[in-house]
């Protein structure tokens, strides 16, 4: 990824009550950007510093916050998907396991006889 510099400008996606814009950066300190609104974001995750602690997240481009967009929505629906599934499960012990080691999953299977 390209550094950010002062210049630089940054994605605000659209709040609740506010549209998207874009924003630029005003300065650059070790912790810290200084943004063109008096708002300041962390260097390292570009989230926006509030006083609530959920600040919103900055973004590169627009095209970097949809493919952001797109991924949660994403992984929401597959989780939902997962969720939904009653019965016996549509894949095998085997086939859980391995999707589970690919997601960084920590989960306890039972063997066969009940045993962990």
């Amino acid at each position: 990824m390209t550094e950010i510099t002062e210049g630089t400008e940054l994605y605000w996606p659209p709040e609740r009550f506010a549209p998207e814009r874009t924003i630029t950066v005003t300065k650059v300190g070790r912790k810290w950007l200084t943004l063109s609104n008096r708002s300041r974001a962390d260097c390292a995750t570009l989230r926006v510093d509030t006083s609530s602690g959920s600040g919103v997240q900055l973004y590169r481009s627009k095209a970097e916050w949809e493919e952001s967009k797109n991924h949660r929505r994403l992984w929401q629906d597959f989780k939902n998907s997962v969720e939904r599934c009653y019965g016996t499960p549509p894949a095998s012990k085997e086939d859980i396991k391995k999707a589970a080691a690919i997601l960084g999953l920590n989960i306890n299977a039972v063997n066969g006889d009940g045993n962990k």
